[in-house]
């Protein structure tokens, strides 16, 4: 799937492999599992919704405003600074990012087993964070 546009939503009730995406926000729910096999790209708020299946959006490039995600498990790389928002990955959730790790004031992130990679500062200051 590509995705060009200023604001987009899009439910979809199987799968979703996206292979191009250039967005101003972008707010996804998938039936299935979310990948990527091109660069996503979503200058402000990146909302992926795969409650029960995994996300894994890999490519070196990738990059996101602010990241907010629902799954089992999520693999996610970022090419500079990362934003966090609401992150519900109640198995893993792995993140490698280009920049430093920050979250958003008022910011909820509850993992089963994480792990943060960045090459700047990992802060995430605000409570309740669950990480493993």
């Amino acid at each position: 799937m590509s995705l060009t546009g200023n604001t987009v939503t899009v439910t979809e009730s199987d799968d979703t492999e996206f292979v191009d995406v250039t967005v101003d926000e972008l707010f996804f729910t998938s039936g299935g599992d979310i990948t990527s096999t091109g660069l996503v790209a979503v200058s402000g708020l990146a909302t992926f919704d795969a409650t029960g299946s995994s996300i894994s959006l890999e490519d070196a490039g990738n990059s996101f405003g602010t990241l907010n995600l629902i799954a089992d498990t999520a693999v996610i790389t970022e090419v500079d600074d990362t934003e966090l928002g609401e992150i519900d990955a109640g198995v893993s959730f792995s993140l490698t990012s280009g920049g430093a790790i920050t979250d958003i004031t008022s910011s909820t992130i509850v993992v089963g087993e994480g792990l943060l990679t960045a090459a700047g500062d990992i802060t995430l200051g605000d409570t309740p964070n669950d990480l493993s």
